[in-house]
């Protein structure tokens, strides 16, 4: 008897082949493609946003058909279609076959759909195993007709894992916002000066980390005068909130997915009162990188509430 797809399958985005009705076999399935067929089928064109899949931590794409897994591959670049002119470009990943962090996701044309590449799969033989085994696994009932998918679904199976990659792009955002403020003071390496200087991380044998979340969010905890400038008159307890959040997270407290959506939607508007306030005053910072995080900071929050909602 087929299996259902086990829980610990690699994450991967599901995509429904219906039946082909048209000789084109990138229309749909017949029984009897070869697996190439159904690969080429699978690749797209999808209304996607490969950002999201970034965002999930997702590698791995899977093709179905009636419910039963046809084949699974590891995603590598991917590509846009214009349907007002018909033209696609190649997008920069990395070696991993993920996006570059440094690509500019803005303003795809309107209607844009998205293809990928098929990249090499060191995981092959286990996402194959877990994914279609001896003769192709049963996609979950809940999933059988939704063109489009993201495994896991469970609202708070990757929780941790959002918010771990949320807290990420919130110390990395803090270090650009941070950086003109303080480097004509204290240097070069301010935040490591910084953190000696008010005993943050005492007992850190080595360097910290320029953009670690919790050196960056204590920093301007000991610093409220630069807080007030950068974030307002709501700092103070901001702050708080977010130190909170990523403590529960680094001392693997239970977090919901809930939570983490709204730990996450905190992170957007700090961020965002930080780039407001710091253009008011004239400061230069790398915008570019900042509204690359803003953005994937959105994804990420995107992603958990589909998650909580079961869609």
């Amino acid at each position: 008897m087929t299996e259902t797809v086990p829980d610990d399958a690699p994450p991967a985005v599901m995509f429904r082949l219906s039946y082909r009705t048209q000789d084109h076999y990138r229309s749909g399935h017949r029984p009897g493609d070869s697996p190439e067929q159904v690969v080429e089928s699978m690749r797209g064109w999808w209304e996607i946003d490969p950002r999201d899949l970034d965002s999930l931590c997702i590698k791995h794409a899977v093709a179905f058909h009636a419910g039963v897994i046809l084949a699974v591959v590891r995603i590598g670049e991917w590509k846009w279609l214009s349907t007002e002119f018909d033209e696609h470009h190649t997008l920069p990943v990395d070696e991993l076959g993920r996006p570059r962090n440094e690509f500019n996701w803005a303003n795809p044309p309107d209607g844009a759909r998205w293809a990928f590449d098929v990249a090499e799969d060191q995981m092959g033989n286990i996402a194959h195993e877990k994914w279609i085994g001896d003769g192709g696994k049963l996609v979950p009932a809940r999933l059988r007709d939704t063109i489009k998918s993201y495994w896991p679904d469970s609202p708070d199976d990757s929780a941790r894992d959002l918010l771990g990659k949320a807290l990420e792009l919130l110390g990395g955002s803090l270090c650009i916002l941070n950086e003109p403020r303080f480097r004509g003071h204290w240097g070069e390496d301010w935040h490591e000066s910084l953190r000696r200087h008010h005993g943050i991380f005492r007992n850190h044998r080595h360097k910290a980390s320029r953009q670690d979340p919790a050196l960056q969010m204590r920093i301007l905890q000991e610093e409220p005068a630069a807080a007030m400038a950068l974030l307002g008159p709501a700092a103070d307890g901001q702050l708080q909130d977010l130190v909170a959040a990523r403590n529960q997270w680094a001392h693997f407290g239970d977090i919901s997915g809930t939570q983490a959506r709204d730990y996450v939607k905190a992170m957007i508007d700090l961020i965002g009162d930080g780039r407001i306030n710091t253009e008011t005053e004239g400061l230069v910072v790398d915008h570019g990188r900042i509204d690359n995080n803003f953005a994937r900071l959105e994804n990420i929050q995107r992603a958990l509430a589909l998650q909580i909602s079961g869609h």
